[in-house]
């Protein structure tokens, strides 16, 4: 109700004032109304009733205008929590996506770390490969020269028929380098003549000590 209403209200009965007001509400509520007899009344609610289809007017428009902002709002809300939603699922594959890269890189390092360490040993094998295929045995005036120039208390026929005998092998294994061998060969001689000449001084010479009386 407004303010301006008293007026009107001011030049009417309290039985005139019922009826307005019940034709009023009646109009308000459900668009409808019982007509009054008095004519004071009829003409009062006509001026009231402009006033109430304009404001119902202007508040439809208001809710309309209300209700398509919400609908913007929602739209703009759902727009919105769908980037967020899709940010978040990028977030998620890019988080995969650097620990699987982690892992390739990992396994990578492995695969390279296993072929340094295959090549290595592949590399290994043909040097041991080499050096067994490098070696070829020398021949006797190879080594009676040898003999002559660094080891001439060695028989070096007697070197050469031994280890010839054996297919250049000591102990089983191939023989690398026979100049090395050669020269064990010639630290063991040295060796025996030693202990040799020692018992030999051991040993006592007639006419050294007093006959028995």
């Amino acid at each position: 109700m407004y303010n301006e209403y008293l007026d009107d209200l001011e030049e009417l009965s309290m039985e005139q004032r019922g009826l307005l007001i019940t034709m009023t509400l009646q109009y308000s509520n459900f668009g409808e109304f019982e007509q009054a007899n008095d004519l004071a009344v009829r003409q009062t609610f006509r001026h009231w009733r402009r006033r109430i289809d304009a404001d119902s007017l202007k508040w439809r428009d208001t809710c309309q205008k209300r209700k398509e902002a919400g609908k913007k709002g929602g739209e703009a809300k759902a727009e919105k929590y769908n980037q967020s939603r899709n940010k978040g699922k990028q977030d998620m594959a890019n988080i995969a996506n650097a620990t699987f890269a982690r892992k390739d890189l990992a396994n990578v390092a492995d695969n390279e770390s296993v072929n340094v360490n295959v090549s290595d040993n592949v590399n290994d094998n043909e040097n041991e490969s080499e050096t067994y295929k490098a070696f070829v045995p020398p021949a006797l005036e190879e080594v009676q020269l040898y003999c002559e120039q660094y080891a001439p208390t060695i028989d070096a026929s007697r070197f050469f028929s031994y280890y010839q005998g054996r297919g250049w092998k000591t102990g089983g294994n191939p023989i690398y380098d026979w100049k090395a061998v050669l020269e064990s060969w010639k630290s063991n001689n040295i060796a025996k003549e030693g202990k040799a000449k020692a018992l030999y001084n051991q040993i006592p010479v007639h006419g050294d000590t007093d006959p028995p009386f």
